[in-house]
């Protein structure tokens, strides 16, 4: 495939005119039960997982400040896999998703639970040929990912935690001014640090009927855009240890 025409097809992955090349069925009898993933990284705002370890797979990118977004089912490869000594089968596949990274680099990945992998002793043969087909066809990068991969702790939850405070329209939180105490306070400087600064801000609501605001203590506004600066790739924080106010607010 000629340079310009890959370049194409990589870009149509990721445009409003792509259609994934597998649909999910809405009912299955199966561990791997589809999940709705929604994510502002996807052209049609949301990802239908056929599995949950897809799903959790699909949270690493969509925390990733690096990946920028994503196609689910982006197309299928034709590629030859040995199923046993000596014995060739032709696959006709399709990667969960593309990632397309800042650096406009694109790789294309499979999320498989682990006991399945040991049902299928040909996987790592046929992760190989796929890996040679993606790199030789697309000059992209091929893997196939698991448990073990995915489910990294603490990393794992705190992945979980920061999406919880990814950005939603119905709750805005003022990143500018979060930014602006960060500088002044200098690196490194904790969560707690920045809210001290600020005033301790809390969110709070007034309920129907009510005279004064309610204080919302398990909300914390500061928090929160730090989760989402480090989502945005503006702070780095320590994945490595569990994220609470006390966790450091670290240079790029």
């Amino acid at each position: 495939m000629r340079a310009k025409s890959v370049y194409a097809v990589l870009n149509s992955l990721f445009s409003a005119e792509h259609e994934p090349v597998y649909d999910p069925p809405k009912r299955v009898r199966h561990k791997t039960l589809p999940v709705e993933f929604p994510t502002r990284k996807c052209v049609s705002g949301g990802i239908r997982c056929r599995s949950p370890l897809m799903a959790d797979g699909v949270l690493h990118l969509d925390t990733d400040p690096d990946v920028v977004a994503i196609s689910p089912y982006p197309l299928t490869a034709d590629a030859w896999v040995e199923i046993e000594p000596g014995v060739e089968d032709r696959l006709h596949h399709f990667a969960d998703v593309a990632a397309k990274r800042r650096d406009g680099s694109v790789v294309f990945l499979k999320y498989e639970n682990f006991y399945m992998q040991e049902e299928r002793p040909w996987h790592v043969s046929e992760a190989r040929a796929l890996a040679d087909y993606y790199l030789e066809v697309f000059g992209c990068d091929f893997r196939v990912l698991n448990e073990a991969s995915l489910h990294i702790e603490p990393r794992f939850s705190n992945l979980r935690q920061m999406w919880q405070h990814r950005e939603v329209r119905s709750q805005s939180v003022d990143l500018d001014r979060v930014r602006d105490a960060i500088a002044s306070l200098g690196h490194p400087v904790t969560i707690d640090d920045v809210w001290r600064y600020l005033g301790t801000p809390q969110h709070a609501v007034v309920w129907k009927g009510d005279v004064a605001p309610t204080v919302l203590p398990q909300s914390n506004p500061v928090f929160t855009a730090v989760m989402q600066l480090a989502m945005r790739g503006e702070v780095r924080l320590d994945l490595g240890k569990r994220l609470t106010m006390n966790s450091l607010i670290l240079k790029v």
